[in-house]
This record gives structure tokens, sequence and C-alpha cells, in this order.
């Protein structure tokens, strides 16, 4: 007979299992062993052992949980992250002018002019659009078929691919890139379009103008030795290949604004700027208000030229030149005794007779302005050596070369008194 507790086989007059010691009853033989298996038959010890094992169980369903999850993971990781999946998803896109979905296939250097609006800009002006040679006349399938071939390094992996359509001819051709992994695992593909793609691109503007593309503002160049003065220097590493549009402001001068189409290793030369109607009159009203300071300090009182509070640079050669143009004109309008010959001088009817227009990277302004001045002035007695007071008009022109530093116009040189 069998032990009902652990199914152990005893002979019919065992009191006792002989495997687990369990009481058999006595007086009546213990159940035929395929009891056990609640009405399965074949079943032996072992299968009742394993269901009475709830670990075990717990055990091998976790193990078959993970081994499916595992295969799962691979499964879905390798599609995602299949080239031929990228491909297709960009073709199709471009094909159906959803340059927005497009957008998110491409592999992209960090830039902040390769924005989604530049690339859908671009993708909808250029002939083939989106980076694909396209036929537009005729209509486009989606990608059925990708063919490439595989090429690696040590860097990345290039797939060079070829679409065809549902008439089998060839549509289109582009590049992939593996640019990472995908759920650490997978390689990440990317479409590569250097084509549409300028580097080192650069914009050369006067010192102190702020530039934006596209309304954003590239980073200026850190200034070194070699720069040309007056001048500041940005380098825009990446960039779609459109047409954008430059805008340069500069305090001083008109806003300036034009259509660029940028190309890979090509500037933007924006160093010369149209003075502004509101500077040039500044400047006029600047010198007005220094004619009378400067004219009657040399001609009326004679004072010395460190007495004059003129706004030159800083520049020791700039004042020694200014210094001696002003002694050579005092000095030429006094008699030999050391008399002043003007007695009295009456400024009027200012008038700014500036041609410049354009400001450069010097950052000068050639200011004139005339005006008209009626005097007393000693003139000699006609067969005397005698002078006399005479009332009398004339017209007076100052010309003088301004240079902006420091936010202020400074002179730099007197060119006429």
């Amino acid at each position: 007979m069998y032990c009902p507790e652990c199914g152990a086989r005893n002979t019919d007059d065992a009191a006792f299992c002989g495997e687990c010691a369990a009481k058999l009853r006595a007086g009546r033989p213990a159940a035929p062993y395929p009891q056990f298996g609640a009405g399965s038959a074949g079943q032996g010890p072992g299968a009742q052992k394993a269901a009475l094992n709830p670990k075990a169980k717990k055990l091998i369903l976790a193990v078959l949980g993970a081994l499916f999850c595992v295969v799962a993971f691979f499964v879905a990781g390798s599609i995602i992250a299949s080239p031929d999946r990228v491909a297709k998803a960009y073709y199709n896109s471009v094909s159906a002018g959803n340059y927005d979905k497009a957008y998110g296939c491409i592999a992209l250097p960090d830039s902040p002019f390769l924005t989604r609006e530049a690339y859908r800009k671009i993708a909808e002006n250029q002939a083939g659009g989106g980076g694909l040679k396209l036929e537009r006349d005729k209509k486009r399938s989606t990608a059925e078929k990708i063919v490439y071939s595989l090429k690696r390094n040590e860097k990345q992996s290039a797939l060079d691919l070829f679409l065809f359509g549902e008439d089998d001819l060839v549509e289109g051709g582009f590049e992939l890139i593996r640019t990472g992994r995908t759920l650490l695992v997978f390689g990440k593909y990317r479409v590569r379009l250097d084509g549409m793609i300028a580097r080192d691109c650069t914009i050369t503007a006067l010192r102190g103008a702020a530039v934006t593309v596209d309304g954003i503002a590239p980073l200026p160049d850190i200034a070194d030795e070699d720069d040309e003065p007056g001048v500041d220097r940005y380098t825009i590493p990446y960039i779609f290949i459109c047409d954008y549009e430059v805008e340069v402001t500069h305090p001083l001068c008109e806003a300036y604004s034009k259509s660029v189409r940028f190309s890979t290793g090509r500037g933007h030369d924006v160093t010369r700027m149209d003075l502004s109607e509101s500077a040039r009159e500044g400047l006029a009203e600047q010198v007005e208000a220094l004619v009378p300071e400067l004219y009657d300090a040399a001609l009326l009182e004679g004072a010395p030229f460190s007495e004059l509070n003129l706004p030159l640079t800083a520049d020791p050669l700039v004042r020694e030149a200014a210094e001696e143009k002003y002694d050579d004109w005092k000095l030429s309008n006094r008699t030999q005794d050391g008399e002043a010959l003007y007695q009295s001088i009456e400024y009027k009817d200012f008038k700014d007779e500036s041609h410049q227009t354009e400001f450069g990277p010097a950052l000068t302004y050639q200011c004139r302005v005339s005006w008209t001045a009626d005097y007393v002035k000693l003139e000699k007695v006609r067969l005397s050596d005698d002078l006399e007071a005479k009332e009398g008009s004339r017209s007076w022109t100052m010309e003088l070369v301004f240079v902006f530093e420091n936010d202020q116009w400074l002179i730099q040189e007197i060119k006429r008194l």
C-alpha cells in the first residue's frame, strides 16, 4: 500500500510509513497511488511533490517572465532602432511634406540656428525638398524598399541608402549615421544632411552694434590682436543653407536689414553703415557750442591752450598737434605788441556743411560747420601804421574730425580753424 501523507510504498501489514513515519490506518489499506493525482492518471509521486511546493512554481514563473521581458526588449529595441525604420520615416515625411516630423529624424550638431522653422523653410524652398532629390512633377510614393550598405569606422557607422517606390525606380538617396545608442544597447540612427548645413559662417559688424540672424543673436568672437580695430566678428559654427534676415543696429547708425544666404567659410560684412541723422545733428550742435569758447579764447582773450576744455582723445600726439595749430592761429591774430586784433565777435547763422554719411570701422566723423560773425577789429589806417577799430562781418568755417570712443565723441584732429 501507499502512504497517504508522502505517497511512499509500504507493505500491506505495515502500521507506520517507512519513509515519513506517518501512521497508517489500521485495518484498512491505504488508497492506491492514482488517488493522489486528484483524478489525473499517469502521475507519480514527484508530481504531487511539485504541486505541493509553491516556491518552486513561483520561481519557474519568474524565470519565464524574465525571459519574455528580455526577448520583448530586444525585439522592440531592434524595431525602434532599425535604420530602415528611420529612413522610411524620413522619406515618407518629406514626400508628404510633413517637414516637422522629418526634422526629428535628422542628425544635427548643437546650434541655435538649426531650428525646426529654418529646416521647414529650406525644405519648402529647395527644389528637392528636405535634402531629397524628388521629382516635383511626379506623384510621390511611400518608401516600400530600402537598400543600403553599412560602412563602419571607429567613430560612427554610415549607411548609404537608396529608396525604391512602388514602381521600383530610385526616388532619392541620403545617408544615415549612428549618432549614439537607444535604450543603452541599440544604435541610434539619424539622417545626415551635410549638404544643407553651412559651417563656420561669419558676420563682421561695427563695434558696439547688436547683430541678430532671424531674431537670434550670435555670440561675438573673443577679440585678439589680429582683429581689425573698430569691428566685432561673429562666427556661426552651423547654420542651414537658406535665406536669413540679418539685422544690425548701432546707437549711431540707421538700422541695417538684409536677406542673406550663408555658405561654408564665407562671411557677411556690415562694417559700413549710414550714420543716423540724429547723430549728425548732435555733432553739429556740439561744434556750434564749441565755436564761441574756442574763438573767444584765441582771438579775444589770448588764453593758453591748457586752459581750454576741449574734448580731445587721450592720444598725446593728438593733443600736441591741436595745441600747435591753436597757438599758430592765435599768434596770427595779434599785433606785434601782442594785442588782440579782434575786440568783439558775435556768432550767428550756423550751418552744418558736413558731407560724410557713412560710418566705418575707424569710427570717425569729419564735421564741417560754417557761420557768420559780426565783429569789431583793429585794422591799419590807410597810408599809416596806426590801427583803428572797425566793424565788419565775415563767414567762418571750422572742420573737426571726431572719433567715437568710450560711448562719446572726442576730437581726433582740428583740420581747420
